[in-house]
This record gives C-alpha cells, structure tokens and sequence, in this order.
C-alpha cells in the first residue's frame, strides 16, 4: 500500500471450524486480518477453499501417508491452492498480482521470474515454493523477502498492530497438538 498499489486483502479460509481435535484458528485469524486491515486502510475478504483443500491437499496427504510415503502438506497447499485456486480467484477478482507473507525472494533471471532466497535465512521459506511456476511468480510478490522477521515485527509495532507479537504460526492445523 505504502508503493501505491490498490490493495485488497483476500482471506482463504481451507479448514472446517470445529473439527474434533483441530488445530486451526481460520475465526481469529481472519478477525486479526479484517483488525489490521481497518487500522491500515484495506478491505479484508473472505473467501472459502475447504473443499479444494480437502480434495487437492487433505485427501492426497492421507492418500500419500497409506502408500508410504512422506507428502507436505504445506508444499501442497502453496501449490494446489495459494499459486492456483487463490491466485485464479483473485485474478477473477481483477487482481494484477498477490503478495503473500511468505518469507522468500523472486529474481528475474534472463526472461523469466526465479525463486531466491530472503534477507532472513532462518525464516526462509522458498523450499516450500519450489513447484511454484514461473508464470505464477510473474503474479506474485513477497514483501518480506527483504526483512528479517524482526523488522517485521518492528513494523507492525510502528503501524500499531495488535499481532506484532503473536507467535510464529507453524502448525498444521489438522493435527492435533502441532
């Protein structure tokens, strides 16, 4: 925003409220996201993706862990659902591009749009980005790849967030105790 962009914020909701043993706090986070976004000036969205996550992440997680293998599910949920069903959905909605919260860079290398890595290497999250395309970069941008998560949290002092110290979120929501 502070760049002069148009923004919106778009809120993807990928998991039922009230599953039995969930993890996933999807009610207090969009509210924590429509709280920033009144303080700083941006409308705040909610769009619903459980289906698509069961079907594209969930089912295919369980499916992988029956056959023996070792699937992530945060790899598949960046590819399946936030640089697919989100990113189509909000160019849907005349979006020109995202910006996600992802801690990872992207370098233009010769015609085309790479992942690198970001200033905070021990946040640094763009190995699990690494199926995202190279057209799906050209729509993305990753504001904190230039931050360590200190400054990030410095910043949201600055501007008054209430969420500047909430903990780093790093569980997957359904499985029960992290």
């Amino acid at each position: 925003k502070q760049q002069g962009y148009d923004v919106v914020g778009l809120f993807m909701r990928n998991w039922e409220y009230g599953i039995k043993g969930s993890q996933c706090p999807n009610r207090i986070e969009f509210e924590d996201a429509k709280k920033v976004g009144a303080l700083i000036g941006i409308e705040v969205i909610g769009k619903d993706f459980v289906k698509e996550y069961r079907d594209r992440v969930f089912d295919v997680f369980l499916d992988g862990l029956k056959q023996g293998l070792t699937p992530n599910p945060d790899i598949l949920c960046n590819r399946e659902i936030k640089f697919n069903v989100f990113l189509n959905e909000a160019k849907n909605m005349g979006a020109d591009m995202i910006a996600t919260g992802h801690y990872a860079k992207i370098a233009k290398y010769k015609d085309h749009f790479v992942l690198d890595t970001p200033k905070d290497s021990s946040k640094d999250q763009s190995y699990f980005l690494f199926s995202t395309t190279k057209e799906q970069l050209s729509y993305v941008h990753f504001p904190l790849g230039g931050m360590t998560k200190e400054e990030t949290r410095q910043h949201a002092v600055r501007f008054g967030l209430k969420v500047a110290d909430k903990p780093d979120s790093q569980d997957i929501c359904f499985v029960p105790g992290g």
